[in-house]
């Protein structure tokens, strides 16, 4: 029954992944990065290692809150296929320095 609730997690994280990206895209007037994407990344990185932190203690979280969590919900949440595409984007429309800054600031994050 555990995949049951990985895969309801992983629907509501991508979800909450498209939501976030456009909102923060849609505040941020910029368009040398792909905002949304970093912010999204860089917070579900963030939140899975403050995850992974909080389940590997004394009175930890359970095993399956922890898939559920982590590679349901913020497996789905964060986007490593869509930083590649930006990318990928940025070096074929040769805008080098946007994808150095957004590799940089992704890795570095």
């Amino acid at each position: 029954m555990n995949w049951v609730w990985i895969g309801a997690a992983g629907a509501a994280g991508a979800v909450a992944r498209l939501l976030v990206g456009r909102w923060i895209d849609g505040r941020h007037g910029r368009r040398d990065l792909p905002w949304g994407t970093l912010a999204v990344n860089v917070t579900g990185s963030f939140l899975l290692g403050l995850l992974t932190g909080l389940a590997s203690g004394p009175g930890s979280l359970a095993p399956d809150v922890k898939a559920v969590l982590g590679a349901g919900f913020l497996g789905a949440f964060t986007t490593f296929s869509t930083w590649q595409l930006d990318l990928y984007q940025a070096l074929r429309r040769g805008d080098r320095r946007s994808a150095m800054m957004n590799s940089a600031l992704s890795t570095g994050l």
